[in-house]
């Protein structure tokens, strides 16, 4: 079983609630929540919903958990196997798993069931101050990183730059480097310029504008609308002004979203009150971390959510009206 950590502030709070779920019996747990590494924004927004619904449920209640993991792919594994009871997942591997199946499956999964998208991972390209790129056209010709073979990044990058009917000898340069390494390969103009989906505020972007300067360019136009339009799994996003120094303007783009989603088998009562322990007091949710900042709710249950609505979900939504 996975390592679990309540949902908690506090350092010493989090690994002493930690030790405890690691002795607790799952029949003593009401929810538990697969996220990502820990300090990840899945990892925070897993625990928001913990902390909402543990306060909604009171001193009396069963506890959520939040259960450190790999990611989207690991959590759909652990999720099919009975050990988490929620995952948090990108929408595009809620679509693959509702549509194609997990990679060692290959059959559509009929028992996934969305629950609501969290934060937008909006697909962001960061350019060197002083490398004349004001626009999305403007990366043609030159030296762009798209992160390693295989990766989230990687097929971000590469889904935008085959919409927009680019091909490789349109640069100058691709990379490969990491998400991580990308704002000193950037500010040494190494590169000039990245593609990589992520939610903000970022640690990433705020480092390469306080080293260089750099800038965030709109990722627009109708190429990108039909790439919307074609793939449900993404979403129109904006990244907000204010955010980094000298970036005062909101920035339209695209991208996936965090999503939670859960099974058929989870009872609906669970589902329920989760859904209500969120939206009832949203505000005070999104107020949790930064990155929940923006969320609303036709974002929030809207078509990204490509499997079938859990019961549970539904109840509450068709209580409030917002689904028929």
């Amino acid at each position: 079983m996975l390592a679990l950590v309540l949902a908690s502030g506090g350092g010493a709070a989090q690994a002493q609630a930690q030790a405890q779920a690691q002795e607790t019996p799952a029949r003593r747990v009401e929810a538990v929540i697969g996220t990502a590494p820990v300090g990840g924004t899945f990892y925070l927004a897993g625990g928001a919903v913990c902390t909402a619904f543990n306060r909604a449920q009171g001193a009396g209640g069963l506890p959520c958990l939040v259960a450190p993991s790999a990611g989207s792919a690991d959590n759909l594994a652990r999720l099919r196997r009975g050990e988490i009871d929620f995952a948090v997942v990108q929408s595009d591997w809620q679509y693959l798993a509702t549509h194609d199946g997990l990679p060692d499956d290959g059959r559509p999964w009929t028992q996934l069931r969305a629950v609501f998208a969290l934060q937008a991972q909006p697909v962001t390209v960061l350019v060197h101050p002083e490398a004349d790129i004001a626009a999305l056209d403007d990366l043609k010709g030159r030296r762009v990183n798209l992160g390693p073979p295989d990766s989230a990044m990687r097929v971000a990058a590469e889904g935008l730059i085959e919409a927009l009917g680019w091909r490789r000898r349109d640069f100058e340069g691709l990379g490969e480097l990491a998400a991580p390494d990308v704002p000193e390969a950037l500010c040494a103009r190494r590169i000039d310029a990245a593609i990589v989906p992520l939610s903000h505020p970022s640690r990433l972007v705020a480092d390469a504008v306080m080293r260089c300067g750099a800038r965030i360019v709109a990722v627009t136009g109708a190429k990108v609308r039909r790439l919307i339009a074609d793939w449900p799994f993404y979403a129109p996003a904006t990244i907000p002004g204010g955010l980094y120094p000298g970036i005062d303007q909101p920035v339209p783009s695209y991208g996936v979203r965090a999503t939670l989603v859960t099974t058929a088998t989870v009872p609906d009562a669970t589902v329920y009150r989760l859904v209500k322990a969120v939206f009832d007091d949203l505000d005070r949710f999104k107020a949790q971390h930064a990155v929940l900042g923006g969320l609303d709710v036709e974002d929030m249950i809207g078509p990204v959510n490509t499997a079938p609505f859990h019961d549970g979900a539904l109840r509450y939504y068709r209580e409030r009206g917002w689904q028929k």
